[in-house]
């Protein structure tokens, strides 16, 4: 309806819309900026009239535009006209038990559509809940409101305005596999979707053609409604479900009643579906069928809306039985597990239970409880409730491991006590003064030492004081053997090369390991890194008191690169302390399993990359640490590979673009009154979504203003969400405009070995060449400064250095290089076929290798599974190569060795989006690392169009305590007939 409209009213209500729901104005702000643009569109039209001499206004949509009763009179009727508001349905919520109650309809007797009180009953046995619902207010004529309320939007009404999207619908259909393929690329590779069946128990995702099957996950999550706001950018196709009511967080039981609408629809959607009466394919109406498979969350919140024990009990894993007691065990065939009717069953038994002593009984005997969602035919609690990568391996593993094993922030900061650590100088300083001391015979002096080095220096003099001596014993007893020894010199134990707070035999298990000393050398390596503009960067005090809050992708960069590069640099060398080597080992090993379960493909040969590297790393660190290190996050760790398998690689069901869903709802501008935030935060994520969508739109983008249009589109961008890697309509290589130049000679000779190196049987000649069966390849050129493939942004040097920095090959087959790109152009010249053709090229420079004699001092290639070598800062000759030979960006910093023979760096490769495919031979033992091999094979693109149909269900409730991780608004679609 809105394209009908006159192009000045829709910018106008664009413009207003985007200030309001994008840029946060407030809605005073935003009434006013409608009556300044309108009263500016009505001035132009009359001063237009009045040029042209005209008396009257004969055009329709001149009279619109002039006719104040013809545009909205606030932001509420801006909304109205640009139909982005969502169809909800709010449910009363008992403020005591939870239960939900949808409103029905008045009668004569009745002034509320809700009852009065709560009737639901814990139990079969247990006295209904008695708790009001319900409160008599006075505000704009309402009367009778809910005391809470949850916001609950039907899924036939979101799906409508999905399946009326131009260009959509055919995305939402694609041929699964028939067989497994040898790599798994997306979430659609997986073992689930193939062998997942319909209520006919035929594969689900074949059916007809004019039937639409589509498969949803769901993320529950809380955010924090009073943090800090900061804008991202994403695009996406969520389903908002609900809000749950604040501030509290519901049980597990109550979690129940709001998934139970959920679960209604998904039933209905189910069988026997639900038939839309039409769509932008199909005019004539189609068939939608729908099952919700991967349950994607946080460890408490996958337990609570699954129906286990939380993880800090006895049963702490939702994937086996194993008990805490157990938790070292590292052999998974031992693991005892739960089937799929066994678990239904004993939930069943807890929900039936007449008691709530009932209840506790039987959840102790086997911690399940029911969950809304096992009334699920097909939801298989055993399969489908999947470890969320981004919380175990980001904020689980690689954080525990520096913070809680590592002990990294506490090296700067103080102990509870107020102890400051003593570097290996004041040790030796404060022994000096215990010598002193002693020699003096100063009890007070002696005081002021701490015990620990008191009792250092009495084990050192084989100073004997019976049981466990305090500080003034010690004293006495150094005195004493001072007065019987006056001609001795007391001898003092060396001291710690790392911080410590005293030498009583430190603990590595209290004890920082990355101390002070290595905190410095890591920030010196950090401020001299070149990282890719897109990579998240580790704050630059890593490890100090105020290094504020760090993020997932903060962790990641942290340990995947700058641990790596400053760590095996100062611990790899031959002369380390063993020590030290044990714990590289053992950290890199960590790395190694992390690295490679979040790569962008898997297969069977990765998922045993990821597997040995995470029992070497567990196994290693029992040895190296207290068997206490060990949490039940480690545990599940050991399940991840299991989930791989079942729902291919981690980038498609992890959490990260729902974790920046929370940041959009932190984002809205609310009056902070309980009751009122949900519904304001439901309302304008959705209509921020809807509104992309809407300008999104074919027919209208052509009329939106050039400024909202760029506006949207730069707010719009993939980069860093799930969904850049399922561009629906984005090309694999895109560039702006270019410059257009004559190669020179260098480079066009470059140009003619590359398509020289093509295996066709083609002559490529210069322009020089005569030859008839010679094809001549044009000068021609257009240069651009920047290009992107599959997602990822390339410069030249001379626009962005730390862009340009590259990881390559010249042809399929060979070994990857390292290098700078110099150079972007598109060239168009005739193919094998004689056909014109078109292709990016880069001049791309590569670093100097090593020599092989300096390549055996490489502390860095005895780890090979994490790509990362020392190579010269110089140079050599350009290369030209296609810009789909491109693997990556590459991470570069100086390396600080002693290596001769000019300047060195350290250069870490960044292959997640795997277009540089990587498989390991010759795989042998995990300590015998120098048994890898790693062979570049040929690309893949991952990119496929069709496999779009995963859609996400969110469902979020407020919490006023847990920081907010923010994130962009997504994108929803507009209305369809259902």
């Amino acid at each position: 309806r809105i394209s009908q409209f006159p192009m000045p009213f829709i910018n106008t209500l664009i413009i207003v819309a985007v200030m309001y729901l994008l840029m946060g104005i407030s809605r005073q702000g935003a009434n006013f900026l409608l009556c300044a643009l309108q009263d500016l569109v009505t001035a132009t039209c009359t001063c237009m009239l009045d040029a042209l001499g005209c008396a009257a206004v004969t055009s329709r949509h001149a009279q619109d535009l002039m006719d104040p009763d013809k545009w909205p009179k606030d932001i509420r009727g801006v909304m109205s006209e640009l139909d982005l508001d969502p169809q909800v349905l709010h449910f009363a919520c008992c403020p005591k038990c939870c239960c939900c109650y949808a409103p029905t309809a008045l009668s004569e007797d009745r002034d509320s559509v809700y009852p009065d009180t709560c009737t639901d009953r814990e139990t079969l046995g247990s006295q209904p809940c008695g708790s009001a619902l319900t409160q008599f207010k006075r505000s704009h004529g309402k009367g009778v409101k809910p005391f809470r309320r949850f916001t609950y939007q039907p899924m036939k009404s979101w799906l409508g305005r999905l399946l009326s999207r131009p260009d959509l619908e055919k995305h939402l259909t694609s041929l699964l596999p028939t067989t497994p393929p040898p790599k798994m690329n997306d979430i659609w590779d997986a073992e689930v979707f193939r062998s997942f069946k319909g209520p006919d128990g035929q594969p689900f995702f074949t059916g007809p053609d004019n039937e639409l099957q589509l498969a949803f996950s769901l993320f529950i999550d809380w955010f924090n409604p009073h943090g800090h706001k900061r804008n991202a950018k994403t695009i996406s196709n969520v389903y908002l479900v609900g809000i749950i009511p604040g501030p509290s967080e519901p049980s597990t039981s109550q979690m129940n009643h709001f998934l139970r609408p959920l679960v209604d629809e998904l039933l209905e959607f189910w069988d026997p579906g639900c038939y839309f009466s039409r769509t932008v394919t199909y005019p004539a109406g189609r068939l939608v069928r729908c099952a919700l498979i991967p349950l994607i969350c946080d460890v408490p919140a996958l337990r609570k809306v699954a129906g286990f024990m939380g993880h800090s009990g006895h049963s702490f894993c939702s994937f086996c039985r194993l008990q805490d007691y157990d938790i070292a065990n590292f052999d998974i065939e031992s693991w005892p597990r739960y089937s799929w009717e066994e678990h239904v069953r004993l939930a069943t038994m807890w929900r039936d239970a007449p008691t709530v002593k009932e209840r506790e009984r039987l959840f102790k005997e086997n911690p399940v409880c029911w969950s809304e969602l096992l009334r699920l035919p097909y939801w298989d609690i055993t399969k489908y409730a999947i470890l969320d990568a981004m919380h175990n391996l980001f904020l689980g593993d690689l954080k525990r491991h520096l913070v809680d094993i590592w002990k990294m922030t506490s090296m700067v900061g103080k102990t509870s006590k107020g102890m400051q650590l003593h570097s290996t100088e004041v040790q030796t300083q404060e022994l000096q003064n215990i010598a002193t001391a002693v020699k003096l015979k100063s009890t007070s002096r002696l005081h002021r030492i701490r015990l620990g080095y008191l009792r250092a220096i009495a084990h050192e003099n084989e100073i004997e004081v019976a049981g466990d001596p305090a500080k003034k014993d010690l004293i006495c007893a150094l005195i004493e053997w001072q007065k019987e020894n006056p001609l001795s010199s007391i001898k003092l134990p060396k001291p710690s090369p790392n911080p410590v707070y005293d030498l009583t035999n430190p603990d590595p298990a209290t004890t920082p390991i990355l101390h002070k000393g290595i905190l410095e050398e890591i920030w010196a390596d950090m401020n001299q890194t070149m990282l890719p503009s897109w990579m998240a960067r580790a704050p630059r005090n890593l490890g100090s008191p105020n290094q504020g809050y760090i993020k997932a992708d903060q962790w990641r960069t942290a340990c995947d690169v700058n641990l790596v590069i400053t760590l095996i640099r100062l611990w790899g060398r031959p002369d380390s302390e063993q020590k030290h080597k044990d714990y590289l080992e053992n950290f890199l090993a960590l790395v190694t399993a992390v690295r490679w379960a979040t790569k962008r493909s898997t297969s069977e040969l990765h998922m045993k990359v990821v597997q040995d590297n995470f029992q070497l790393y567990l196994r290693s660190l029992v040895k190296l640490f207290p068997l206490s290190v060990l949490k039940p996050n480690h545990h599940l760790s050991l399940h991840l590979v299991e989930c791989m398998r079942l729902f291919g690689p981690a980038h498609g069901w992890w959490a990260f673009p729902f974790e920046r869903y929370n940041g959009v709802l932190g984002s809205v501008n609310t009056n902070g009154k309980e009751g009122e935030m949900e519904l304001s935060f439901f309302t304008s994520f959705c209509r921020g979504g809807n509104l992309r969508a809407l300008v999104q739109q074919r027919d209208l983008l052509g009329r939106v203003s050039v400024l909202c249009g760029k506006y949207i589109s730069s707010v719009s961008t993939l980069q860093g969400s799930i969904l850049s890697n399922i561009p629906l309509l984005q090309p694999t290589i895109t560039a702006g405009a270019g410059r257009a130049e004559q190669l020179n000679d260098i480079s066009y000779q470059g140009l003619l070995r590359c398509f020289r190196l093509d295996s066709v049987p083609v002559h490529y000649g210069t322009d020089h060449d005569d030859t008839a069966s010679t094809v001549v390849l044009s000068r021609d050129a257009q240069f651009v400064d920047k290009i992107t493939v599959k997602g990822t942004t390339y410069t030249t040097k001379r626009k962005v250095h730390r862009d340009s920095l590259i990881q390559f090959y010249r042809i399929p087959g060979e070994d990857s290089k390292f290098g700078q790109v110099e150079d972007i152009f598109l060239h168009t010249g005739a193919g094998p076929d004689g056909d014109p053709l078109t292709e990016y090229f880069l001049i791309v420079r590569p670093f100097r290798p090593l020599s092989p004699a300096q390549a055996k001092h490489d502390p860095y290639l005895k780890f090979p599974l994490l790509d990362v070598r020392l190579c010269h800062e110089e140079l050599l000759p350009g290369l030209v190569i296609r810009a789909t030979n491109l693997i990556g960006h590459v991470v570069c910093c100086p390396y600080k060795g002693n290596l001769p023979e000019g300047n060195i760096q350290v250069v870490l490769s960044l292959c997640r989006v795997s277009s540089h495919a990587m498989e390991v031979h010759s795989f042998h033992s995990q300590r015998q690392r120098n048994e890898y091999r790693i062979v570049n094979t040929v690309p893949y693109n991952l990119c496929r169009c069709g496999r779009t149909s995963m859609l996400f269900c969110f469902l979020a409730y407020v919490s006023h305590f847990l920081p907010p991780i923010f994130a962009p608004m997504p994108s929803f679609d507009v209305h369809c007939q259902v």
